[in-house]
């Protein structure tokens, strides 16, 4: 439903930019006032113009609508893989991945040598017969004092179990990346 909302605003757009010409030319005098009354006069006067002004207006009424229903796009972030559902014995329960993103991100931050670590987590959608799978991306900051390979493991080790004991899920892969070696010092107090 996007694209076509997104297609209707674009014609619309058009519309307003060359009504917006046409009304620059007038109040500018660049089109002489007989010739455009005598467009507007003849525009008015056919049929089809109350059509085209009838679907203009539902077209605009739609895309009002479509603008002020902000819960129905948070509604359809969820529709799109931004909850992971873990299934319990009393039923299924839903968790937003900025949950997950936020949790990891905190907690790899206690990881010796790491300064920042920017999470990204993605649910990949079920294929038959396959269970939804997460992915996790790790973006690490890491200070000189850290081993690259060893912060890379504690990290991923960290987040693991993270992903076990806090909401059950086994064997997600965890890819980490190196973004940056830092000698800044660690801002505020670190809790280990």
């Amino acid at each position: 439903m996007g694209i076509i909302n997104r297609s209707l605003l674009f014609i619309c757009a058009l519309l307003l930019a060359a009504l917006a010409v046409l009304g620059l030319g007038a109040a500018l005098t660049v089109l002489p006032e007989a010739t455009w009354l005598a467009q507007v006069r003849w525009a008015l006067a056919q049929k089809e113009t109350v059509l085209v002004l009838a679907i203009l207006l539902l077209v605009g009424l739609h895309l009002l609508g479509v603008s002020c229903s902000g819960r129905h796009e948070q509604a359809s972030q969820f529709d799109r893989g931004e909850v992971m559902t873990l299934a319990t014995e009393h039923g299924e329960v839903q968790v937003a991945l900025v949950a997950i993103r936020n949790l990891l991100a905190r907690t790899l931050t206690e990881v010796h040598g790491v300064r920042q670590a920017d999470v990204h987590a993605v649910v990949q959608r079920a294929r038959k017969g396959e269970d939804a799978a997460l992915r996790i991306k790790v973006n690490l900051v890491l200070g000189r004092e850290a081993v690259v390979q060893d912060a890379g493991a504690a990290v991923q080790q960290r987040a693991a179990e993270v992903l076990t004991n806090t909401f059950g899920l086994a064997d997600v892969p965890v890819q980490v990346r190196v973004a940056d070696v830092t000698d800044a010092p660690m801002k505020g107090r670190r809790v280990v």
